[in-house]
């Protein structure tokens, strides 16, 4: 094995693969807290529609996210298998979450239209980055110890972003938009997408891949198959949906708890 392979893990890179969790973990939990309030509340839509709409994206989600890997797993470039995706989908990341909150006036059925289609282009691109970064941290170092202290630093950023958001986003929403609370909405997820294309970047920068690349001869369509064939996997993908649902389903009906029965806006 190489000596690269054997180099031990600086801070700067710790610190650097660990914020690369932030951009997820700031989408996650403002979409958990104010998705729903956005379209339901103030958009008019239908609380039916938009809980299928996230229904619909866990399903989708639960075939996107292992074809990804392996497309992942299989690319081959100077930079790696797994950082070129943080490099050039961070800016994807960026729009596509800021879209959804960029919806024009427009009609309720249209608003709507705009939610499923801006909303299944941010999880694909969250596909898109999220999947390699997990692969990343598999790679980094051959040292189950190294990634073991790496891990905790992405630990730490993940929970980092659920602060961010219950301390500031109420407070960023209020300055930005003023009365307007669906502009500061729109806003607020611009600053939390914009800081998320710099971090990705940033993580890309940082980070090194010290494990080649193991050459492989089997076709993609014959490793999917495998997969999805396998009982223990498809288990695990029905009860990983539903976990999911299960805490954004509390999450963003926190907010019109506090507003119509607590009676706090």
């Amino acid at each position: 094995m190489s000596a690269q392979a054997h180099e031990r893990i600086r801070l700067s890179e710790k610190l650097g693969y660990g914020v690369g969790d932030l951009p997820s973990g700031l989408y996650l939990n403002f979409f958990g807290a104010y998705l729903l309030y956005f379209f339901v509340d103030l958009g008019g839509i239908a609380p039916a529609a938009m809980a299928l709409m996230l229904l619909l994206s866990r399903v989708f989600d639960a075939v996107t996210d292992p074809v990804m890997g392996v497309i992942a797993d299989r690319t081959r470039t100077r930079w790696g298998r797994y950082r070129p995706y943080l490099l050039f989908g961070a800016l994807p990341f960026g729009l596509t979450g800021f879209a959804i909150f960029a919806a024009p006036e427009m009609s309720t059925g249209w608003l709507l239209v705009w939610a499923y289609v801006t909303y299944g282009l941010t999880m694909l691109a969250f596909t898109a980055v999220n999947v390699p970064y997990s692969g990343l941290l598999g790679v980094i170092s051959p040292s189950a110890k190294q990634r073991a202290n790496v891990t905790a630093y992405r630990m730490f950023f993940s929970g980092l972003a659920g602060i961010v958001v219950g301390v500031l986003a109420t407070t960023l929403i209020r300055e930005l938009g003023g009365d307007d609370e669906r502009t500061g909405i729109m806003l607020t997820m611009g600053v939390f997408a914009a800081v998320s294309v710099v971090i990705y970047v940033v993580t890309f920068a940082t980070t090194k891949e010290r494990i080649p690349a193991v050459p492989t001869n089997t076709a993609i369509r014959r490793d999917l198959a495998t997969l999805f064939r396998t009982g223990a996997w498809i288990c695990v993908v029905i009860a990983a949906v539903f976990g999911v649902l299960s805490i954004a389903s509390r999450a963003s009906t926190a907010r019109f708890f506090f507003k119509y029965v607590a009676g706090d806006d």
